[in-house]
């Protein structure tokens, strides 16, 4: 599940990367990238971290890098660069690490299949030929 903050439209920080683009609509070019990263980090458990290539394919806007560096120049400060790509600025401040989300997800399962095991996690009710007669 991705969280957005509901005023991330107008973030100042997206606008200031947007204004540094300069463009009539760069405001929509940060904010389909961070969106898309954002998208890509959560899915990928990198905490934060989006790979250049990933960027560099985006197929939401034009010129993915020049809106990358925007969004990482210290003025505006969402990403860092960092080796290989960008660093979402204060990533596990807002959200679950992928340890803790792997953990959760674990505990998850192990609970199911213990609950599978003992007939807890079974349908009960009245089947009768495979074939469920709820009333």
């Amino acid at each position: 599940m991705l969280y957005v903050d509901d005023r991330l439209s107008r973030h100042p920080k997206i606008l200031a990367a947007a204004q540094i683009l300069g463009g009539p609509n760069d405001g929509g070019r940060v904010l389909a990238l961070f969106l898309d990263a954002m998208s890509y980090a959560k899915a990928n458990f990198t905490d934060g971290f989006v790979p250049d290539r990933f960027l560099k394919n985006s197929p939401l806007i034009v010129a993915p890098m020049t809106v990358a560096r925007a969004m990482a120049d210290p003025t505006v400060n969402l990403w860092h660069r960092v080796e290989g790509g960008f660093q979402f600025h204060d990533w596990l401040d807002w959200n679950k690490s992928a340890a803790q989300i792997k953990e959760k997800r674990e505990k998850w399962r192990r609970t199911k299949a213990e609950q599978r095991r003992s007939g807890n996690g079974q349908f009960q009710g009245n089947v009768q030929g495979g074939v469920h007669r709820g009333h």
